[in-house]
């Protein structure tokens, strides 16, 4: 595995009970690799299909795209392990969020999503 390495998450906003739960890919990834996962899983859904489409031209803003209550990121870590940067990226999106006025947060890690 690279030195430094590619995953993806999937996160889905609960507005209801103000947590975000995410599930994450199991690492050890290529950047396209891990956009391809991305993809696969936007394309499976006919309703996110012109959020697959921004997708696919690699026009998501910062490797994010949101759908519904649903959003989908790209992000490196280093080690072997990719949860810990998965949350450090996640705590920096709750702290963006904060300050912008909205209270959520991060549930506890629960489930890796493995798209082979």
């Amino acid at each position: 595995m690279p030195e430094t390495a590619w995953n993806f998450m999937q996160v889905e906003i609960a507005m209801d009970d103000h947590l975000l739960r995410p599930v994450y890919g199991l690492g050890g990834l290529t950047r396209d690799q891990a956009r391809a996962k991305v993809q696969s899983i936007l394309d499976e859904l006919p309703t996110l299909a012109p959020i697959a489409e921004v997708w696919r031209r690699d026009h998501a803003k910062d490797d994010t795209v949101f759908g519904n209550q649903l959003m989908w990121t790209v992000y490196t870590y280093a080690g072997t392990d990719p949860l810990p940067a998965a949350l450090k990226w996640l705590e920096d999106f709750t702290q963006a969020l904060h300050t912008a006025g909205i209270d959520l947060h991060v549930a506890p890690p629960a489930l890796t999503l493995d798209t082979t």
